[in-house]
């Protein structure tokens, strides 16, 4: 009876631990999405950052977050290229440009994918609630 609470709590404090350490990597893979990486981000360069392998990153990344690497650098630009719309009169082609989207179709099109609506409706729809 012993050992087998023993080992209810051993695999309890094993998952325990295992949840932290998703914590702390999602937080650190948060931190150098924020502030770490150029406009022009790689996964190779995230990957660098965040001191492990590319294969290894896309790994958990995806088993954490559902979504490829690649996916998750793209929505975090939009995230913040849609942060700027909101929040700041700075032109659109600028928007874009601030969140590593230099090609205003591409970033177009992306915003619209994304949030259902071009930058420029997004910006009016905001600006007149």
């Amino acid at each position: 009876f012993w050992s087998l609470l023993w080992d209810v709590a051993e695999s309890s404090a094993l998952r325990s631990k295992k949840i932290d350490q998703e914590d702390a990597f999602s937080k650190k893979l948060k931190e150098r999405l924020e502030t770490g990486l150029p406009k022009n981000a790689s996964v190779r360069a995230l990957a660098k950052k965040m001191e492990m392998s590319a294969t290894h990153l896309n790994r958990k990344v995806k088993a954490q977050f559902g979504l490829t690497t690649v996916q998750l650098i793209r929505k975090r630009r939009l995230q913040r290229a849609y942060h700027l719309l909101i929040h700041s009169t700075m032109p659109i082609k600028v928007v874009a440009a601030e969140s590593g989207l230099s090609d205003l179709q591409q970033f177009n099109k992306q915003m619209r994918r994304e949030y259902g609506k071009s930058p420029r409706a997004l910006r009016a729809s905001h600006i007149a609630d």
